[in-house]
């Protein structure tokens, strides 16, 4: 059998087992948990149907919770794109908008071609570290799971080199030849399984062609490490033709033969520098001398005005130096000047016959990640669930009234020139009587976003816009009647309640003032309520106003003050043996008031030494009377009680 079938079905087997004990459990992250943890993480999608990819990708991170978001919302955003904007964003000319970031489009390019859903994303954490030991642990599961071979992960010799070019300081010997070793491991591996995952792209986009050109002042030290390196380069090639690219040997001669024209244009380009500077130092002297001599010739002949047509006729090549004139000539400038641009012309064809080889290459490259065939809008679909509202224990019950409100956005708007306007979506409430009966509705809100039920136009924002500092993709707008509008639903709302487009499409649409006005029919002046609400409260007012909806009910809503469920009062009369000796120990006759409980603690903790008057709080001063003195002093009452002394009489003390 197949070695890699072998190591495939154990490695499935394995990695399944781990999910079903981590899974509903604190290891598992959600948009609800609060795992603000640091260690290792595990994403992966629901049905391991597959025979050759393992959806899973290894990760680490500082903060798990927030690293959960960025990969969820990074799927949201590529979720909103159409087939056609997708595509042009991801093949340009001569490299990707993705480009690194790609483990978000294989597992993109996963789920729309096994139609999975925004549903059958998960993540678990697979151990908790100290960050200083985050990389080894990462790559020690990621080597486990074979992740970079059978799942999403990249190969370890991109990361590798990655760190090792980051480093400021000199590479060692043993830097090299640890990296050469996980360069060889990498060759023999994806030799095995270059039909699983997506190994054959790992492969091609990430294994390095130069290794040499890495290490290069490292190996001026290390020269007997050349011949492992050409091996390795050999080998590097040989199997990247038997995975099918037949450009690389020729995209290699060009990239030598650009760089080598490139070193020479450098070189000529300093050679005309220097030529310049010598012409410009020695018409500096010439100025300097031809200025000093007309001097001295006006100073001797102070009768005679002498023009400048004689002077540089006659008395200028008198006293100049010829020599000295003769030194630079400017045939030599130009003839220095025709050679650079020479060279930049010929570095400027190098670059375009290799930016062509590599387009093309990029092209068939990039497809093994890029989804077969074309898909509708919102391929992954929502990830709303509808859920009965769970009642709080120990609160009141009967006539009380949760409502959940969902919005579009949080209406903070960076841009005075781009419309942002929040919108309500949905309002789910569960009303109970005073009998304990419950009736519950899930209503979704008729507005400008939801009215029409057709999937809006979504643009990568960054990709259109030519002063983005960073031209970083995921970020999400919309384009309406030819302008940019951010009144849409956002990512980052959609994270918090799962209502996107295609949820809305799925749903009857109700007025609100329709749903508003069967929750006033059901509630009563006494009416308790719970309100959760997934943006702010300034949000749910703006959502209002545009509305033009104004009553007492909604008056109360948006500013919060509405009736607050209260916590019900425990009414068990058994209590223990222990219960009851505290409460013993803290029953206190009703008619002594707390002033008279104050006034004799502090008698007796100062031996009658001290006498009060004017106890008000524990907060408040009092009024301290030393019996043994007479000195009289104000210090509030809690501060007397720590320290049951008169100050003068223990200054004298001293």
């Amino acid at each position: 059998m197949d070695k890699g079938i072998v190591i495939f079905k154990k490695t499935k087997e394995k990695i399944i087992d781990i999910i079903e004990s981590l899974k509903s459990s604190s290891y598992e992250v959600t948009q609800n948990s609060k795992n603000k943890t640091t260690g290792i993480y595990m994403i992966y999608i629901d049905g391991f149907e597959s025979n050759e990819v393992l959806p899973i990708y290894i990760g680490k991170s500082i903060d798990i919770q927030k690293r959960y978001k960025q990969h969820y919302t990074e799927l949201l955003a590529l979720n909103r794109l159409s087939y056609e904007e997708y595509k042009k964003y991801f093949f340009l000319k001569n490299t990707s908008f993705y480009d690194g970031h790609f483990k978000t489009s294989k597992i993109f390019k996963y789920m729309v071609e096994n139609q999975k859903t925004l549903k059958d994303f998960h993540m678990i954490i697979l151990e908790q570290t100290d960050e200083s030991e985050l990389d080894f642990k990462e790559k020690k599961y990621i080597n486990e799971f074979n992740s970079c071979y059978f799942g999403f992960n990249q190969l370890n010799s991109l990361t590798d080199l990655i760190n090792l070019q980051m480093t400021k300081s000199k590479h060692s010997e043993k830097d090299i030849v640890n990296y050469l070793d996980v360069v060889n491991h990498d060759i023999y591996s994806c030799k095995i399984y270059q039909n699983y995952g997506y190994t054959s792209f790992n492969y091609l986009y990430a294994m390095p062609k130069e290794i040499k050109d890495t290490f290069k002042l490292a190996l001026e030290d290390f020269s007997w490490l050349e011949n492992d390196i050409t091996t390795i380069e050999k080998k590097i090639l040989h199997l990247s033709r038997q995975l099918g690219d037949r450009s690389m040997r020729s995209q290699l001669k060009a990239r030598k033969s650009m760089l080598k024209l490139r070193q020479t244009k450098l070189e000529s380009e300093k050679q005309f520098e220097v030529f310049y500077n010598e012409k410009l130092e020695n018409d500096f002297k010439i100025k300097k001398i031809y200025n000093e001599v007309y001097k001295q010739i006006q100073t001797r002949n102070k009768d005679q005005i002498i023009s400048v047509e004689s002077f540089n006729e006659y008395y200028f090549p008198r006293y100049f130096e010829t020599n000295l004139i003769q030194s630079f000539r400017d045939e030599d400038i130009y003839k220095a000047f025709v050679k650079k641009e020479n060279y930049k012309s010929e570095y400027t064809d190098a670059c375009e016959k290799f930016q062509k080889l590599r387009s093309i290459n990029n092209k068939e490259l990039y497809t093994k990640i890029f989804p077969e065939n074309t898909y509708k809008r919102f391929p992954l679909k929502d990830n709303y669930q509808k859920k009965t509202i769970q009642l709080l224990e120990d609160y009141q019950k009967e006539n009380t009234c949760y409502i959940n409100i969902f919005i579009s956005n949080n209406a903070n708007n960076r841009s005075i020139d781009i419309e942002k306007q929040p919108d309500i979506l949905n309002i789910t409430y569960t009303y109970t009587d005073k009998d304990g009966i419950s009736l519950n509705k899930d209503c979704f809100i008729k507005s400008k976003i939801t009215s029409n039920k057709i999937f809006l136009d979504y643009i990568e924002k960054n990709f259109y816009d030519p002063y983005a500092f960073r031209r970083q993709p995921f970020t999400i707008t919309m384009i309406d009647d030819g302008y940019i509008s951010n009144s849409f639903i956002s990512t980052l709302a959609e994270y918090k309640h799962g209502i996107n487009d295609y949820t809305v499409t799925q749903h009857e649409l109700l007025e609100l003032d329709l749903v508003l006005n069967q929750i006033e029919k059901l509630i009563n002046v006494d009416t308790r309520f719970k309100i959760s609400i997934s943006e702010s409260y300034n949000c749910l007012k703006q959502c209002f106003t545009t509305k033009q909806l104004q009553n007492e009910f909604v008056s109360k809503l948006v500013t919060n003050k509405l009736l607050k469920i209260k916590k019900q009062r425990i009414t068990n009369k058994k209590v223990t043996n222990k219960a009851k000796l505290v409460v013993k120990k803290s029953i206190v006759h009703p008619k002594i008031s707390r002033a008279e409980r104050y006034i004799e603690k502090v008698k007796n903790k100062s031996n009658g030494s001290i006498e009060v008057s004017n106890y008000i709080s524990s907060k408040e001063k009092v009024t301290a009377l030393c019996r043994t003195c007479g000195h009289i002093w104000y210090i509030r009452s809690d501060h007397l009680l720590a320290r049951t002394y008169c100050p003068k009489c223990s200054a004298n003390k001293n």
